[in-house]
């Protein structure tokens, strides 16, 4: 696997908001429930719990959430995430690109994408890369795709769902 270097004119795919808004709402929603019982009972100290919440909500999405990128040129493809050294595969040694959806086991532990676009290389195929359709633009992993089928037409696609209802 090749390292890109960091001045090789790398896009990134860009990012959406959709797979933290439930978590958010949920907190949100429980903040206000314990705000209400807080002014109710007059006892404000457990609104720190919330609190609490909060700054470790935000811990997790600025150091667990925000390193994962996806970015890529006009020959390989590079998967940055917390915890993970950096993965690269050029076109030329992709083996095969397939929609997956997590299995039962992935599920209870999201290290993976819940459905995601698996880059599989020819020669290490544990050092794949997963591409979140939830945490990316659908059009920028087209337009990916597309500089993919660009330089490798003998592969098969996955098609993008560009609904993302359907995700």
């Amino acid at each position: 696997m090749a390292r890109l270097a960091a001045s090789e004119n790398l896009r990134g795919l860009g990012r959406t908001v959709s797979p933290y808004v439930g978590q958010t709402l949920i907190l949100f929603g429980v903040t206000i429930f314990v705000f209400c019982v807080a002014f109710k009972k007059a006892d404000w100290n457990f609104l720190w719990a919330t609190t609490l919440v909060w700054i470790l909500y935000g811990a997790y999405v600025a150091f667990i959430c925000a390193p994962y990128r996806i970015l890529w040129n006009g020959d390989s493809v590079v998967m940055r995430a917390s915890g993970l050294k950096e993965r690269c595969i050029r076109f030329n040694e992709i083996a095969e690109i397939k929609y997956q959806l997590a299995s039962p086991s992935e599920f209870a532990a999201p290290s993976r994408p819940f459905r995601r676009f698996v880059v599989l290389p020819l020669h290490h195929p544990k050092q794949f890369i997963d591409i979140s359709l939830r945490h990316f633009r659908l059009e920028d992993i087209e337009d990916l795709m597309a500089a993919i089928h660009a330089a490798r037409p003998d592969l098969e696609l996955p098609k993008v769902p560009m609904n993302r209802r359907y995700l």
